[in-house]
């Protein structure tokens, strides 16, 4: 980050810059990636698939470089996921004569078969989905050896009795499998996505949409959506489960409704990903210009659903592809999981960022800040000037030629405690509604802070 020529350093409330005239930058958090850094960026499918030969991942990214409304750009983050800790140990020779789903372990009462294995034969399997608390997955790998593998960190507080035993001859391995428990159970490094996410943002990565490309649990990915609604962006989950097209709440639109999150939205599709689509489509248009509710998706095939799982679906306001009168293909709901439209919370997010580059480029452009009134007048135009931006995109209203100006920015000073209140005041473009933003100002000794009200 710049800095005056006194050295005055800056704190604000997002580090991030956006591009001057679109928002047109994706951060797509996945696992499938194998370049070795943290992040690369492309802006073309060809390039991503010569460096990335994951079949899933390029499939979705072709999805959101078909969207050829406007260039994007696409920054692929590589996930930390906590890695598998590994450890194998040898059963009695005798379980040679074992026959493949005659080897059973027993979880707190509950009993799980190896399936897919056979100890008469020397053929290593490809995978054993055994689902074990569900941490435990496990692979052949020879008639005598059998590797467990722990998928994630793994609680055996848990987990209050094991029993493994090899049915044909009643070999019981449950010290052998405690053993292994109990040491393996932190697993490797990683982290949560939400904290991958964080370190990005530390790093000062520039973005304006997230998207998940990788298995994720629930929980995460509410997590995740809560940072989000802190930051200047937005983000865009996926949800194929049947339970969203369901009256249950147990799915994540249903939960993240409940919590009203206004800068996250979810999309439902069966097979599809229309997460990437809508998104890549989004930002590739003006923003006060879109109706996101009417948006056609490349590559996209329109869902099937009853009238009572689209009714169920936008009652979770959740967001879905369809068919409309037959031949419009339409994104229906187009809103956040609040129920706020999507476009309204872009246009809210470009202003607020637009604002805070202005206040910050009082920074720049003073040897010393202190709020007097020439501090104020300039503050007013380099406002300005960010608000001019947000009416190219169609975000702010035009100006009238009768009731003039479609935004105003009142300064609230308080020149002996350092600090200014900045309210900035607008005109929805297409509509009759003003809103309202406020920010702060303050000089700490060699520190410039801005947040957010």
């Amino acid at each position: 980050m710049a800095e005056n020529k006194n050295s005055v350093n800056a704190t604000l409330v997002s580090q991030r810059t956006y591009p001057q005239s679109t928002f047109d930058t994706i951060l797509v958090l996945t696992d499938k990636v194998t370049f070795p850094e943290a992040t690369r960026t492309y802006q073309d499918l060809t390039a991503l698939s010569s460096e990335n030969s994951d079949a899933d991942l390029q499939a979705y990214m072709s999805i959101g470089f078909a969207q050829q409304i406007r260039a994007k750009t696409f920054i692929l983050a590589k996930r930390s996921k906590p890695q598998p800790a590994i450890a194998s140990f040898t059963f009695d020779n005798s379980l040679d004569a074992v026959a493949d789903g005659e080897f059973k372990v027993t979880v707190n009462g509950a009993t799980f078969e190896f399936t897919g294995i056979n100890f008469t034969t020397g053929t290593k399997a490809e995978a054993l989905n055994l689902v074990l608390d569900p941490s435990i997955v496990a692979y052949d790998i020879s008639p005598t050896v059998v590797e467990l593998r722990t998928v994630e960190t793994l609680d055996t507080s848990a987990i209050t009795a094991i029993t493994a035993i090899a049915v044909a001859v009643g070999t019981d391995i449950s010290a052998s499998l405690n053993s292994f428990l109990t040491a393996n159970d932190t697993g490797s490094t990683g982290q949560t996505i939400k904290a991958d996410l964080i370190a990005l943002d530390e790093a000062n990565t520039d973005y304006f949409g997230v998207l998940v490309f990788s298995d994720e649990t629930q929980t995460d990915l509410k997590d995740l959506a809560l940072y989000v609604e802190s930051q200047d962006a937005m983000c865009v989950l996926y949800d194929n489960s049947p339970v969203a097209i369901s009256t249950a709440t147990t799915d994540l639109a249903s939960e993240l409704q409940a919590l009203a999150y206004e800068k996250t939205s979810v999309f439902y599709h069966a097979t599809d990903r229309t997460d990437i689509a809508f998104l890549s489509a989004f930002l590739g248009l003006d923003i006060g210009l879109i109706n996101a509710k009417t948006m056609e998706l490349k590559g996209v095939t329109p869902d099937t659903l009853t009238s009572t799982e689209l009714t169920n679906v936008l009652a979770k306001n959740a967001n879905v592809y369809t068919k409309e009168r037959k031949r419009y293909l339409f994104t229906k709901q187009g809103t956040a999981c609040s129920g706020k439209k999507i476009e309204s919370v872009a246009g809210e997010i470009f202003i607020t960022v637009k604002s805070i580059e202005g206040m910050y480029e009082l920074l720049l452009n003073n040897d010393r800040i202190s709020f007097d009134a020439d501090d104020l007048n300039l503050l007013r135009v380099l406002v300005t000037t960010k608000l001019r931006q947000a009416q190219a995109q169609k975000i702010i209203a035009l100006d009238d030629p009768q009731n003039g100006e479609a935004f105003t920015i009142d300064l609230v000073t308080d020149q002996a405690g350092g600090s200014c209140n900045v309210k900035v005041s607008y005109l929805k473009s297409g509509s009759v509604d003003w809103i309202d933003l406020s920010f702060s100002a303050s000089i700490d000794a060699d520190e410039y802070y801005i947040n957010k009200a």
